[in-house]
């Protein structure tokens, strides 16, 4: 018993050796104007570091132990079964209503609840919880909130609650598309609120870095900065660096969590009907995925949610060839992007995708040209 700890204590030790070095390193990119002593860094990476843009919280870096043998043994009846979690204008609201809302075996929230990202937000989630029928057939409970993906602090929440349970879905795009849906969408929010006209910026004005409308950024396109919080596949220092340095927008830590994460392009999720082989495959992988008994209804022809067919003079072509820098700068960002998610993430035990050799043919196109057709080197 003694060697057991004393060796358990040994790797603690490594560990925090190892992670102290990084965190150094990347404290002096930050600030090499300044000098930081042992007990102020201990502090940082113990309680988490914020200059108002950069958080490096206590991680190890690496990906988080307990992998795939989570079983029903280990299922709390107050623990929350799914959660979209992200990027917007994914499909998450069709996905949340038309998909998951319609199945027998699911429970979804009936609007997005955010409120998971808020101080409090695991006491309003164990309310909802809390209803939860104890019957032997039991319906899965599942909330989306499509900025959660961003936010360590409710991955932190919902691991307190749920522990390894809940299972998490992220859909993303192609980061060209992404940005025109986006920004369109927060247009038609202005006039839906009568909110001020004036205050709708043209979309080149927020082609920088650090620079957000309505959430609209390119620092948001950068799909792999936000899934690195997640903690599914080991970080080097460049990656490290990468992440904490990214933006000033939204702070950046690593979050272990022992979640399984169902990956998916909003191809696959809404597809054109062309292909219903394919499209049952990704019913059939979702459908294990949730652990849910009966299948999902066929989801082809599901009416899309948040589809909107108004036009608004601020409305963004984002082919028109005022856009061509910013284009670029997406299909640049886009090939990174999907350089490392095809690379390194989801080959994370943790991360699940449907049809992997599609998926990675879409993925691939993000750094093509949808206006164009054509490469940028």
């Amino acid at each position: 018993m003694a060697t057991t700890k004393l060796t358990s204590s040994m790797a603690r030790f490594r560990l925090f050796a190892g992670t102290f070095s990084i965190l150094t390193a990347t404290l002096l990119v930050l600030h090499p104007d300044l000098s930081f002593n042992p007990t102020m860094i201990r502090s940082m990476l113990l309680d988490g570091y914020n200059d108002e843009s950069t958080i490096v919280s206590k991680n190890t870096l690496r990906p988080s132990q307990g992998r795939y043998d989570q079983d029903d043994s280990l299922y709390n009846d107050r623990d929350l079964d799914l959660a979209v979690i992200g990027f917007p204008k994914t499909g998450t609201t069709t996905l949340m209503k038309s998909v998951l809302g319609q199945h027998e075996e699911i429970n979804m929230m009936p609007y997005e609840y955010c409120d998971i990202n808020t101080a409090n937000g695991g006491e309003k989630l164990l309310e909802f919880l809390k209803d939860k029928p104890l019957d032997e057939k039991r319906r899965k409970y599942g909330i989306k909130c499509p900025t959660i993906v961003r936010r360590p602090n409710a991955i932190d929440t919902l691991s307190k609650i749920s522990r390894s349970y809940t299972r998490l879905i992220i859909g993303v795009r192609h980061p060209i598309l992404w940005f025109q849906s986006f920004y369109n969408y927060r247009v038609a929010e202005v006039y839906r609120k009568k909110e001020d006209l004036s205050t709708i910026p043209d979309p080149n004005k927020i082609l920088f870095k650090n620079i957000q409308w309505k959430e609209v950024s390119l620092s948001y396109a950068r799909f792999d900065m936000f899934l690195k919080q997640l903690a599914k596949v080991p970080l080097d220092d460049n990656e490290l660096k990468e992440m904490v340095l990214s933006d000033k927008l939204w702070p950046k830590r690593i979050s272990p969590n022992n979640f399984k994460i169902f990956l998916y392009t909003t191809e696959q999720l809404l597809g054109d009907g062309s292909n219903s082989t394919r499209q049952f495959r990704f019913q059939e992988d979702l459908q294990h995925f949730l652990r849910l008994e009966s299948p999902f209804p066929d989801i082809r022809g599901v009416h899309r949610s948040n589809e909107n067919n108004a036009t608004h003079p601020e409305y963004m072509d984002i082919c028109s060839e005022k856009f061509d820098r910013l284009r670029r700068v997406l299909l640049r960002q886009g090939r990174i992007s999907s350089r490392w998610i095809l690379k390194k993430f989801i080959k994370s035990d943790d991360v699940v995708v449907s049809d992997v050799d599609h998926f990675r043919e879409l993925l691939k196109t993000w750094g093509t040209d949808p206006c164009q057709k054509h490469k940028v080197e």
